[in-house]
């Protein structure tokens, strides 16, 4: 089936995912040449190997991000990916608009390129025991990184400068290398160091669209931690992988067979609706968070200037909400279709559980949430490791369980929609206190 008609726009994403493919797998190939197989043994592995897999299932602004940064550092015995998996399933051809966000049909080809790429992004938090990733190896990372991330300026990388500047500077930063590396790609009037998660500059460049209209992984980007050590086949088949991406919650079926052999678990991350809503309404307003480009579409959002972009993810009805004038309804529909799925899918689930993120962020019930998660998952925690502040991830402002009376008037005619009252019961909220 043809998924997009503009088939000139169909070609030049194919050629871009196969040149990010490419880089991708000059990466590893690199890194297995710097130290040896047995630091990356793991790229020996397939997903085949895959034992454990804990899935978080949220909605969009349901502060999925934050939950799983604190599950890092709160759990033994779970590894992860540095972001989420969406760059993946665009670069290997499973996502839009080479086809449906619901696609579930991948080629034994497809599915082998992907499970080696996903390999090489999962990573656990290190020790004082592990080794340091040397200057080398950090510089390939932060290229595979790029490769997602600024595609359409590649011929503008100074690599081989890079790799001299870094012989000279063992201890050199992820942050002064992106600095390195994107002060040639840009003008001194625009830095992709402001769509870094946390910002990498400090100031405000407005709602613009990141680069181009080849988006392989959304703002804010994902910037490579240094702390973080590559898991290992032993974590694969005895530890957690635990994945996060709100779009997973439209293509559960093809992670199901990416990973064959895995057990697998749901916690389903439930949020005031409101609240989700509006986090969604500050998205759609924020110079991050476009993740497709409409080559056949065009939005008609009032107050909304890139009509050609789509923030977060694609719904399976997405293009019957394309006449919204409204971006409240729209963020209202993309709240419902995403929490209705999840619902249904962990209604026929028993490994599931669900939890609320006003339990999570609150300092007095997030240890309780905590040990449910470990008891659930039957893997140690870290005392303590709770009871700090919640970092800022991926998010417009640090989460406020009152901000979103700002918009009211926009968000409480919702309350009385016969959707929203029947799906916000389902997931706990079913007064309006509660929203």
């Amino acid at each position: 089936m043809e998924v997009i008609s503009n088939l000139d726009y169909a070609k030049q994403y194919e050629t871009i995912c196969d040149r990010v493919a490419r880089i991708r797998r000059e990466m590893r190939i690199r890194l297995v040449g710097f130290n040896g197989s047995t630091n990356y043994s793991i790229y020996n592995s397939s997903l085949k190997d895959v034992k454990k897999v804990c899935l978080i299932l949220s909605a969009s602004r349901s502060g999925s991000s934050v939950f799983v940064d604190t599950l890092k550092t709160c759990l033994n015995s779970i590894y992860f990916l540095q972001g989420e998996d969406t760059p993946f399933y665009k670069t290997y051809k499973m996502d839009y608009p080479l086809v449906d966000t619901d696609f579930n049909d991948p080629t034994p080809t497809q599915l082998e390129e992907i499970g080696k790429d996903l390999i090489s992004d999962f990573w656990k938090v290190g020790t004082s025991k592990d080794r340091k990733l040397s200057s080398q190896e950090l510089l390939e990372l932060v290229l595979g990184r790029l490769a997602f991330q600024i595609i359409g300026s590649w011929e503008n990388i100074p690599i081989k400068k890079l790799r001299t500047i870094i012989k000279n500077r063992p201890e050199i930063s992820v942050k002064q290398l992106l600095e390195e590396t994107l002060k040639n790609c840009y003008s001194s009037s625009f830095s992709a160091l402001q769509y870094y998660d946390p910002p990498l500059l400090n100031e405000s460049l407005g709602a613009n669209p990141p680069i181009n209209r080849y988006l392989i992984e959304e703002a804010p980007f994902v910037a490579f931690n240094s702390d973080y050590v590559p898991a290992t086949p032993e974590d694969m088949e005895n530890s957690w992988l635990v994945i996060k991406n709100p779009s997973n919650i439209f293509r559960l079926n093809l992670i199901r067979k990416l990973y064959p052999n895995a057990e697998f678990k749901y916690l389903f991350m439930v949020r005031n609706p409101a609240a989700t809503i509006n986090g969604l309404m500050d998205g759609w307003l924020h110079h991050g968070f476009y993740s497709y480009f409409l080559p056949d579409h065009e939005l008609k959002v009032n107050g909304y200037k890139y009509s050609k972009f789509w923030n977060f993810d694609l719904f399976p009805k997405w293009k019957d909400h394309l006449g919204s004038t409204r971006l409240e309804e729209l963020c209202f529909w993309q709240w419902y279709h995403a929490n209705e799925k999840i619902c249904d899918w962990v209604g026929g689930h028993d490994d599931s559980r669900v939890l609320k993120f006003e339990d999570f962020i609150d300092l007095k019930t997030r240890p309780q949430v905590i040990k449910e998660i470990s008891d659930f998952l039957e893997v140690e925690s870290i005392p303590d490791a709770a009871c700090g502040e919640l970092n800022t991830v991926m998010a417009t402002k640090p989460p406020s369980p009152e901000r979103w009376r700002l918009r009211a008037a926009e968000i409480t005619p919702f309350f009385d929609v016969p959707q929203y009252k029947i799906l916000a019961e389902k997931m706990g909220y079913a007064s309006r206190e509660e929203r």
